[in-house]
């Protein structure tokens, strides 16, 4: 890491060696891959306005507490609709929240993109 004064040229070295790694090379890195993301298909009928509401408040704050409990809340859902995708997604949206995996959360909230505020 950079400690103060930073030479530019070092934090250009830093951010160039982090910018090569791909999130495929980066998870064959950590030994662990992601998650499968089920169909969204299949997802989509119990996609409710709560759920809708949750998930524009985590991609607008960041907030991993938020992505949290629009997990829990998909969980909930998708064992009422008995879901097993939403159910699912809901399990792998609260523990990449809870193990603190801003990548993971991203990637799921960036696949709920194109069901979220779409018309049932």
């Amino acid at each position: 890491f950079l400690g103060k004064p930073f030479h530019l040229h070092e934090l250009r070295r830093i951010v160039d060696k982090y910018i090569q790694v791909t999130s495929d090379t980066a998870c064959a890195a950590d030994g662990e891959e992601k998650e499968s993301v089920p169909d969204l298909k299949q997802v989509l009928p119990f996609w409710t306005e709560e759920l809708d509401e949750l998930y524009r408040e985590a991609e607008m704050s960041g907030s991993l507490d938020i992505a949290s409990e629009l997990g829990r809340k998909m969980q909930e859902q998708g064992l009422q609709a008995r879901s097993p995708a939403l159910l699912e997604m809901g399990e792998n949206l609260r523990q990449f929240a809870l193990d603190l995996d801003i990548q993971g959360v991203d990637h799921l909230l960036a696949v709920l993109e194109t069901i979220a505020g779409k018309d049932r």
